[in-house]
């Protein structure tokens, strides 16, 4: 590692609640501390560990150990930067990410200056109602571990028509 590039999470998050197969948010920011100004700085999150081969991420798919990253705009001493999206998580059980942050050496590896490591449940996300379409039963979002499905939403869109029409009477 260059002693003479550093930097370190500023701040890390993401949503509190997590269901397979459902976007959750992840967040990570860093801070350029000591700069050569000679390699690009990045921060990101890194899948550890899980039920799954891989996640998706605003990267595309990643396998254990892979790193979805955004480089820093500058390389600068006092740079601050994010990296954030949607990761989705396929299946139930207890996953093991890192937010990571550190510079990109000259042959393209990542080296990592400071990290935080978080595991967390990755619940199910149970469905109130199912038709068997598959279409229907797609899950649009999940409240509080209650799908709702393009069914639910075409039913509640439905109701309220009706509910108009008998107010205007």
């Amino acid at each position: 590692m260059s002693s003479n590039d550093v930097s370190r999470l500023s701040s890390v998050g993401g949503d509190l609640f997590i269901y397979a197969g459902m976007p959750a948010n992840l967040n990570a920011c860093a801070t350029v501390v000591q700069s050569s100004l000679q390699f690009d700085f990045f921060v990101g999150v890194r899948y550890v560990d899980g039920p799954s081969a891989v996640i998706s991420s605003p990267c595309g798919q990643l396998s254990k150990g892979g790193v979805c990253y955004a480089k820093a705009p500058s390389r600068g001493s006092g740079t601050y930067w994010c990296h954030g999206g949607k990761y989705v998580f396929p299946s139930v059980g207890r996953y093991t990410i890192e937010y990571v942050t550190g510079y990109i050496d000259s042959g393209g590896n990542l080296v990592v200056t400071d990290s935080s490591s978080v595991t967390f449940s990755v619940d199910p996300c149970k469905l109130l109602i199912t038709t068997g379409i598959e279409w229907l039963d797609r899950v649009v979002w999940c409240f509080f571990g209650r799908g709702v499905t393009v069914f639910t939403l075409v039913l509640a869109f439905i109701m309220f028509i009706l509910l108009i029409r008998v107010l205007r009477r």
